[in-house]
């Protein structure tokens, strides 16, 4: 199971001309995560090895596709929150840390984190 922490609260104000008419705490809801990942189908084993195009180290794998978009998400969330725990941001790659095979298929992955 996945612990999304929550940050911090910011203060709303909302304004009319230049006035305050009313004030309220919010608590800031988690942000939002969007990553490009792969799946691979892995020839000898069956299944796919799955990673996250521009995070090295984000890798994961599934028996089927849907079981490997799932794994690759709880990943990123753990190495997300190791790398908060440790005060670092976590790496990221302008080029792709893996390339793209014929029968690989792409697709995008949000996570709240």
């Amino acid at each position: 199971m996945n612990t999304i922490e929550v940050v911090g609260a910011s203060q709303v104000a909302a304004s009319y001309q230049g006035r305050i008419i009313s004030m309220r705490w919010q608590q800031q809801s988690p942000p939002l995560h969007e990553f490009a990942a792969i799946a691979c189908p892995e020839e000898e084993d069956g299944g796919f090895s799955v990673f996250a195009l521009h995070y090295p180290g984000v890798v994961s794998q599934g028996e089927t596709i849907e079981e490997a978009q799932a794994n690759i998400a709880e990943a990123f969330l753990a190495i997300l929150e190791s790398s908060r725990k440790h005060g670092r941001s976590m790496e990221y790659s302008f080029s792709p840390v893996v390339d793209a095979a014929l029968r690989c298929v792409r697709f995008r992955v949000t996570v709240n984190g």
